[in-house]
């Protein structure tokens, strides 16, 4: 991430100054015989590259190289002569090291709630070390993982007097006191004929990045879920988060659930964050199951490369949770003293690759799985699959499963602001269900949706609307999906 021009060298600047003649053909296949150098470095090279200014770019940034990595940021090469004998060419150049650049301040623009001495803790103490290369990617890195600031590219190198310190200056723009995300859809053969999902985050809190959160989702008729979050920032080991969650399941026919959870998220490496959860849940399921408690502690891992995480045009997304709960039957049900230990495992990777102009391939795999000694374990604690969460041109949640494995294929027309997607999502599931001669047995099925849609999408707000089909359903009756997020 160059901050500044360290290499000055035209070519036709070069060419015009040297009064070179020869016809175009000849330049265009000349080559670079011979590099003299002077000044910082005395050395003559043989380089054999084409006579262009991208190659002479290069040559000179490998040159450059290890002065600036040394604190000799404002190092230069100046062309002094060049030479041509038919197609080869010969260029006297002059190095200047210029003066050792040390950090004076660490600076940010664009701030008006959030406090600076908050913001401080996020990035690593580079006062008075040497302004070099590595040094500015470690604060880029750290200010682009700060959740409620939007960092804008690049950083700003400030020379003082001497040009022997040098501040520098991040420029941000702040989330929104307030975002909404929404989205909705429309089931026809539904009596009540709406599903939906309500995000509202208040960001930001006190200027010191704290935030608070109401989740709010309707997946179908009478499947309802609430959520209440509070997150804020801390430092134990280094820049981190603190979440606290409350929340309700509310499925009238299946079962009532409440949970409690906490979980600390570590953003210390570059790419990569780590969180470890603690939960307590209590589920009162419907008819003659017993109500149970469950305890859990879950490990996730993120790595992301996307070059932009609002539309990729390549990289790759990965996650990974592995979620161990001890599960025990309550006093008052005739299964008093049963427990269960289970583990669930959750891996998806995303990648995304350019393929040719504006279309982007875009490609994702996702797993979910229950590991548990019950043969039959109640559908509070299954995977839950089907609609735009896992696999559109279904419902949400239309599948209850003890393995859920879902590919996602989804070409992309981008544009400026946003793209034109078509997809398919495939869906092996896997569930055990009681057969009245063998007890339990395995089912496996494989299902299937596609559809089409677009999406505009900014920093600061984003519409997606898809309509999505599955074999099974009429094209008239399509799933009709509407996300909207928005910074008020």
């Amino acid at each position: 991430m160059k901050q500044v021009v360290h290499v000055i060298i035209l070519v036709s600047s070069l060419i015009c100054t040297a009064h070179v003649s020869g016809n175009d053909r000849d330049q265009d296949n000349a080559i670079i015989d011979t590099l003299i150098l002077s000044g910082s470095i005395d050395d003559t090279l043989t380089p054999g590259i084409p006579f262009s200014e991208p190659a002479l770019t290069r040559l000179c940034d490998n040159l450059l190289t290890p002065w600036q990595d040394s604190g000799y940021y404002y190092a230069v090469i100046h062309p002094i002569r060049i030479a041509k004998n038919r197609d080869r060419i010969s260029i006297n150049a002059k190095v200047e090291a210029g003066p050792k650049v040390r950090i004076g301040r660490l600076l940010f623009s664009g701030l008006s709630r959030t406090a600076p001495a908050t913001l401080h803790r996020y990035f690593p103490l580079v006062a008075d070390s040497l302004l070099i290369e590595r040094r500015l990617l470690s604060v880029a890195e750290a200010a682009s993982r700060i959740g409620y600031l939007h960092f804008m590219e690049p950083i700003h190198i400030r020379a003082l007097e001497g040009y022997t310190v040098a501040d520098i200056e991040c420029y941000f723009k702040e989330v929104r006191p307030v975002e909404i995300s929404a989205g909705g859809g429309y089931v026809p053969d539904d009596p009540t004929g709406l599903v939906w999902h309500l995000d509202l985050r208040f960001n930001n809190l006190f200027g010191q990045g704290r935030c608070a959160s109401l989740l709010s989702q309707r997946r179908e008729r009478n499947h309802n879920e609430l959520r209440l979050g509070y997150t804020q920032p801390v430092f134990w080991l280094g820049p981190g988060s603190a979440e606290f969650q409350v929340a309700t399941r509310d499925y009238r026919d299946l079962f009532y659930e409440f949970l409690l959870r906490s979980s600390y998220r570590l953003d210390r490496w570059r790419e990569t964050s780590t969180a470890l959860s603690l939960a307590y849940r209590s589920v009162e399921p419907v008819g003659d199951r017993s109500s149970f408690s469950v305890y859990a502690v879950e490990h996730q891992i993120q790595w992301r490369t996307l070059d932009n995480i609002f539309n990729p045009s390549r990289g790759v997304n990965l996650n990974w949770s592995l979620l161990y709960s001890y599960r025990r039957h309550k006093q008052d049900s005739a299964a008093t003293g049963v427990a269960f230990d289970e583990t669930r495992i959750a891996i998806s990777i995303s990648t995304y690759q350019p393929l040719v102009g504006s279309l982007t391939g875009h490609i994702g795999l996702r797993y979910r799985g229950l590991e548990t000694e019950e043969d039959l374990p109640p559908v509070s604690e299954l995977v839950l699959v089907g609609g735009p969460g896992s696999l559109r041109g279904y419902r949400n949640e239309q599948f209850a499963v003890v393995r859920a494995a879902i590919i996602t294929v989804e070409p992309r027309l981008r544009f400026e602001s946003g793209y034109i997607f078509g997809f398919a999502d495939g869906a092996y599931l896997n569930n055990r269900v009681a057969d009245a001669d063998e007890g339990v047995r395995t089912q496996e099925d494989f299902h299937w949706g596609f559809g089409i849609g677009i999406a505009v999408q900014s920093a600061t707000r984003g519409v997606r609307i898809s309509l999505g089909l599955n074999p099974d359903t009429p094209i008239g009756q399509a799933r009709l999906s509407i996300e909207i997020s928005s910074e008020i």
